[in-house]
């Protein structure tokens, strides 16, 4: 089997390819148009975040789907992906776009025969890992086009307002989340404390709502906490990790961990231990 590197940080994100090296993720990505072109940028950001968290604990965006097959959600938006040979590993099956309530079956059952050929594969040491760096891009013979690498959809991606303001709503949302488990506060619950109803609140941690500064602030008070905002150089970034470790639910990714640990801090990497220190005195 082979697989493209897509990105790398605590966790190493992969995507099934053809013999001859296509990844159908990429294409299936790259030839949305209109809305679902909006939704790609938002699934672009989804998996760049994944690579760098972990997959996201929140059921509206990743859930699993049985027979350890997960799939990551954005808008119509699906892409099954399965754990490697470790948490640390994460495979990206294939993308398609939901026309159905349920997830079809034959798309489970893609993934599945994905999964038990890369375990198969993996075992007999035939595992083969195709880098950007290696092959920029793959040449579709039959359209006689280019296929555009993870790391130039990503870079098309940035350019854009909407990747921001879907990241910025990602990292509010998953903070928001940790709350709820934390305080153990139900969907419904947090609906009755804001006078709103449960699908508004799931609308919420979908990603698809635009948030007034206003509402931010509603939204954290109703959990407990306190909004806070921060501005840092585009350069560096911002990794939250003052709330407390929180044990996993047996239904989120990775389950088979101890604990994971909570990112919460407002300044870069850069300097912590000086600025501690500094604060200690």
């Amino acid at each position: 089997m082979k697989l493209r590197l897509l990105l790398e940080g605590n966790h190493r994100l992969l995507a099934v390819c053809s013999g001859r090296g296509d990844c159908q993720l990429l294409e299936f990505l790259d030839e949305l148009k209109g809305d679902f072109s909006d939704q790609a940028v938002r699934m672009l950001n989804r998996l760049e975040e994944t690579a760098r968290q972990g997959p996201s604990r929140k059921p509206e965006i990743c859930r699993k789907i049985g027979q350890e097959i997960w799939e990551f959600r954005e808008g119509k938006i699906r892409v099954l992906w399965f754990y490697g040979e470790n948490l640390e590993v994460i495979i990206c099956s294939h993308g398609f776009l939901k026309k159905a309530q349920k997830t079809p079956k034959n798309e489970k059952n893609r993934a599945l025969a994905t999964r038990k050929q890369y375990f198969g594969d993996l075992a007999q040491e035939e595992i083969k890992i195709l880098r950007d760096e290696e092959e920029v891009r793959v040449k579709d013979m039959k359209k006689n086009k280019q296929r555009k690498s993870f790391p130039q959809l990503l870079s098309e991606a940035k350019k854009q307002d909407s990747y921001w303001v879907a990241r910025a709503i990602s990292t509010f949302t998953e903070e928001l989340h940790k709350f709820t488990e934390q305080g153990k506060i139900s969907r419904v619950e947090l609906s009755r404390r804001l006078g709103t109803s449960p699908a508004y609140i799931t609308k919420i941690f979908s990603g698809n709502v635009n948030f007034t500064v206003e509402t931010m602030v509603r939204l954290a008070r109703a959990v407990g906490g306190q909004l806070h905002l921060h501005v840092g150089p585009k350069e560096h970034e911002v990794i939250w990790v003052e709330a407390p470790p929180i044990t996993r639910p047996k239904s989120f990714p990775g389950f088979g961990a101890d604990e994971y640990r909570s990112f919460s801090r407002t300044h870069s990497e850069e300097g912590i231990d000086e600025t501690r220190r500094a604060l200690a005195a």
